[in-house]
């Protein structure tokens, strides 16, 4: 037996199509990630509209860390966070960022006890950086 295909509505179903259809488009265009990689303390995520964000832990810096990116930006124009990691020595310590470029940036560390400065003692970080 043969299903009677002239009772149907093709009116409703071109509008269900192209309810179909917008939906699509609308869940294409949201931004999602493409790709994503971790690695011990190294991380990357790439959003579908070319935002990238990255980031990693230095244990065992040089007093000027270069930090390598995962992956390079367009341009210098992305930003950058870096943290010290906790340690059980009663120092203050600081961190600056310096000489980026698409594809590295330095980390200057130090520390201070108050009563004496040291302005290359190693202190480990967390760094993220975000961009285009």
């Amino acid at each position: 037996m043969m299903a009677d295909i002239s009772k149907i509505d093709m009116e409703r179903i071109n509008g269900l199509l192209d309810k179909l259809e917008e939906v699509s488009n609308n869940l294409n265009s949201m931004k999602h990630i493409i790709e994503e990689y971790h690695s011990g303390t190294q991380w990357y995520k790439i959003w579908s509209d070319g935002w990238i964000e990255q980031g990693g832990y230095v244990s065992n810096p040089s007093s000027n860390e270069t930090v390598t990116l995962l992956k390079s930006y367009n341009n210098i124009n992305y930003s950058i966070q870096c943290q010290y990691a906790h340690d059980s020595n009663l120092t203050g310590r600081f961190l600056s960022v310096g000489n980026k470029t698409n594809s590295t940036f330095m980390v200057r560390t130090g520390a201070s006890n108050l009563d004496s400065w040291n302005g290359s003692y190693p202190v480990p970080f967390y760094w993220e950086v975000k961009g285009y």
